[in-house]
């Protein structure tokens, strides 16, 4: 796979991919990054939000005709509107049904996806400090410089790993509620596309979100309908069974101390509950 298709696959696991169709460049006409073009549970979104930077455009119009221009910007604020929509309302969802990842589960993962080595790493530190002769002061300075650094890095880690089971959880709660088809990532970013298609059109009709122009709301809920992107349409059966036992809750049997969490479910959660979003003018 060349990079700039492993870079396409890498994006569109993490949002939808956009599909491309011709529209009218009309809507795309004002320079104003502060134009309001959706509003998702009362929060505005910007043209500055969704639109590419300058830059961006003119390296695009320079490498391709006008038509192929129009479809490439359409799809740029497409993905970025379902990027920031599903990011809010899912969000929400998950606070509404206690989705959030427990602690036991985030300990789980950091541990399953990387084992701790912080001894090792430790000791590795001293050496490098006896080899290079420090004094007892500096040795303190610069292990505290790098224990600062590490502390950066596994706040990371942990972030990323809220993101990830808290993504696994919604997308279990909503198969659960809406059935329909799961496409599968070797990322792991499995989505239930009937489910969250199900789910926000609920959510828009409740008013929940708005999106201002026709074409951008097509552009979402085309990007959103979309299915050419996974690695594969997991069958009612399949899909159960997958998100019964997301990767972090599996049994290994080289897994050590690690918890038996396999076949643990959680409580079903259903559609949320009515919210209000603030009206576009």
């Amino acid at each position: 796979m060349t990079n700039r298709g492993r870079t396409r696959r890498i994006a569109i696991a993490c949002a939808f991919l956009p599909v491309a169709f011709v529209v009218s460049p009309t809507s795309l006409a004002s320079n104003d990054s502060t134009q309001v073009v959706a509003v998702v549970l009362s929060h505005p979104v910007t043209a500055a939000d969704v639109n590419p930077s300058t830059s961006d455009v003119a390296s695009h119009q320079a490498t391709g005709t006008a038509e192929e221009h129009i479809k490439w910007l359409r799809n740029y604020r497409a993905r970025n509107l379902v990027g920031i929509i599903t990011t809010h309302i899912f969000k929400a969802y998950a606070e509404e049904n206690n989705l959030t990842p427990s602690e036991d589960d985030l300990a789980t993962y950091l541990k399953m996806v990387e084992p701790s080595r912080d001894e090792a790493h430790r000791r590795a530190l001293e050496i490098v400090c006896e080899s290079t002769n420090f004094t007892a002061k500096q040795k303190t300075d610069f292990l505290a410089a790098m224990e600062t650094r590490t502390a950066g890095k596994a706040d990371a880690k942990r972030k990323l790993a809220k993101a990830v089971i808290e993504n696994w959880n919604v997308q279990e709660a909503l198969h659960r509620a809406y059935g329909g088809r799961l496409l599968l990532s070797s990322f792991g970013t499995h989505v239930a596309v009937d489910a969250n298609m199900k789910y926000l059109r609920d959510e828009a009709t409740k008013g929940a979100f708005q999106i201002n122009d026709e074409a951008d709301r097509q552009a979402f809920w085309e990007h959103l309908a979309d299915t050419n992107w996974g690695d594969g349409v997991a069958t009612e059966e399949e899909a159960n069974r997958i998100l019964d036992n997301p990767p972090w809750k599996v049994s290994v049997s080289t897994s050590g101390d690690r918890p038996n969490l396999a076949g643990q479910k959680r409580q079903q959660a259903g559609p949320a509950p009515t919210r209000n979003a603030e009206a576009i003018p």
